[in-house]
């Protein structure tokens, strides 16, 4: 599968037509990536900074290979999208959970009680742990004011 990156000319011309403030980056990048991960091409990444002095935006930060990302961020990236990661943990949580409930367990706790049998809750420490894995990794650990 032969992917588009973007062009550092193109991304250029863009950004002075439309005025944005951020732009999202193909670089190598893989949207809605679930197993493995992608083959960034730091080297482009660069060329377009070169040409846009703006925010750079990575769709498809799942995939995104952590030690690819400080050299990312030196070079305009400053937002990731994990959606992907953050939906797998949740619901893996949920399942680990709901699997392991007694065969029929009062429903008011289990579901919308935001209680610790709440199996949204239970959702949440998965999201929770790669939130803080990612705050961590991309620099940011101390930051919020």
């Amino acid at each position: 599968m032969m992917l588009k990156m973007t062009d550092p000319l193109e991304a250029k011309q863009f950004v002075e037509d439309t005025g944005i403030d951020c732009l999202a980056v193909a670089i190598g990048n893989v949207h809605l990536l679930t197993k493995g991960s992608a083959n960034i091409n730091i080297e482009r990444l660069k060329e377009i900074k070169k040409q846009v002095d703006l925010p750079l935006a990575v769709h498809g930060g799942t995939g995104f290979p952590d030690d690819q990302i400080k050299s990312s961020i030196e070079n305009g990236v400053s937002k990731f999208n994990v959606g992907t990661r953050l939906k797998t943990d949740f619901f893996n949580e949920v399942r680990k959970y709901v699997i392991g409930l007694e065969p029929e367990p009062f429903i008011h706790d289990i579901v919308g009680s935001h209680k610790e049998k709440d199996f949204l809750e239970q959702g949440k420490v998965g999201i929770k742990r790669n939130v803080k894995k990612f705050i961590n990794l991309y620099g940011s650990n101390g930051k919020a004011k």
